[in-house]
């Protein structure tokens, strides 16, 4: 059992240590991969390369506003899609308006 758990390890470090080169086209099946994923959101390891990654991870603003807008406008993000999945009945778009007003009042 031990010989097997050390492989498996082996496995799983070098798979990840391979999705830091799916930049590369024949390696770009690496970072699909549910373990290389949560791994790299652990480590707030942020892809990067000339082009896009076939999946694209998203989250939300947490406490502070449901739609991630401001802490993209903060990193200066060239491409923003913000997404409102919010509870709003009447389309009024009251999530993204706070975080907008949010933004101007910090000045983003």
């Amino acid at each position: 059992a031990p010989v097997v758990e050390v492989l498996v390890g082996a496995a799983i470090t070098a798979y990840w240590a391979l999705s830091f080169f799916s930049g590369f086209p024949a390696l770009q099946w690496v970072q699909n991969g549910y373990v290389v994923r949560q791994l790299r959101s652990l480590l707030l390891i942020v892809q990067s390369s000339p082009s896009p990654p076939p999946y694209l991870r998203l989250s939300d603003g947490g406490l502070s506003e449901n739609t991630g807008l401001i802490q993209l406008l903060v990193r200066r993000q060239r491409w923003i899609v913000t997404l409102d999945a919010s509870h709003d009945p009447k389309g009024s778009l009251a999530a993204f308006r706070t975080a907008l007003a949010a933004a101007q009042r910090m000045r983003l």
